[in-house]
């Protein structure tokens, strides 16, 4: 589906589709750039770097340290630490 090929065409630039409202390219923007921080990778700019004004904006920012424990990921310090 169209949603679909949006969504992984578009999570790099949420803002362009969803402004205001969570939906699936936010979500597949989070999801990405967790498993980049549950990965150990540096998150400095793309293709990781949340978007906290548009997370804060669709009131889902404070949603991200929940996300975070659901994906084993540490906060934000990345899976490197973890033995």
């Amino acid at each position: 589906p169209y949603s679909v090929v949006e969504a992984v065409g578009r999570h790099h630039t949420p803002t362009c589709v969803e402004p205001d409202a969570f939906g699936l390219v936010t979500a597949v923007h989070v999801a990405d750039a967790l498993s980049w921080e549950a990965a150990g990778l540096p998150q400095r700019g793309w293709p990781a770097q949340l978007d906290e004004a548009l997370l804060k904006r669709q009131g889902v920012w404070e949603n991200l340290a929940a996300w975070r424990e659901l994906g084993g990921v540490e906060s934000g310090e990345g899976a490197s630490s973890r033995s």
